[in-house]
């Protein structure tokens, strides 16, 4: 069982790990479908540097969580065009450049998806347009595209969040 300790902000950032169960590991699979297992780690360094990655039963501001998601292809064909989308849970930031592929999607929304960094348009006070980049720590969701699937294949994504403290602060 997950163990949490609630604290501040982290409440809604800890009831979607409860709810996705990607604390502890979650499995979707029936024979001759996709299947899927997304999982979150927490990880730390070691004294000498090395990191090191511990089921994330607990989660404190600060704390450096990776999320993990495989998709193996347990049907009798190709899976093309697989979206693979993971939340940037409330309560943490995408750690920009984390993200394995580092192909990736991001999105402030859910719905509008464009590559990695994010750029928005600025008014500047003359009146001009400018290109800006959006801060990862607006990033909602990330997504990566999966052009082909084979048969019995696995395809692994990662990407890593900090959990912020109170008043939505980084520590």
């Amino acid at each position: 069982m997950l163990k949490l300790r609630v604290r501040g902000s982290l409440l809604a950032f800890l009831t979607v790990l409860l709810i996705s169960g990607a604390a502890a590991g979650v499995r979707a699979e029936k024979p001759g479908e996709l299947e899927s297992l997304l999982q979150c780690v927490k990880v730390e360094r070691s004294p000498a540097g090395k990191e090191t990655f511990s089921e994330a039963r607990e989660a404190f501001p600060g704390d450096l969580l990776e999320y993990r998601l495989a998709f193996t292809n347990r049907t009798s064909a190709a899976v093309k065009g697989l979206l693979a989308t993971i939340p940037i849970p409330p309560g943490t930031v995408y750690v920009a450049g984390s993200a394995t592929p580092s192909v990736v999607q991001a999105s402030v929304d859910g719905q509008v998806f464009a590559p990695v960094p994010l750029m928005k348009e600025q008014k500047q006070p003359d009146g001009t347009i400018k290109k800006i980049p959006v801060p990862p720590e607006d990033y909602r969701f990330l997504r990566w595209k999966l052009a082909q699937l084979e048969v019995s294949g696995t395809s692994h994504m990662a990407a890593r969040v900090r959990v912020l403290g109170p008043g939505g602060r980084t520590p």
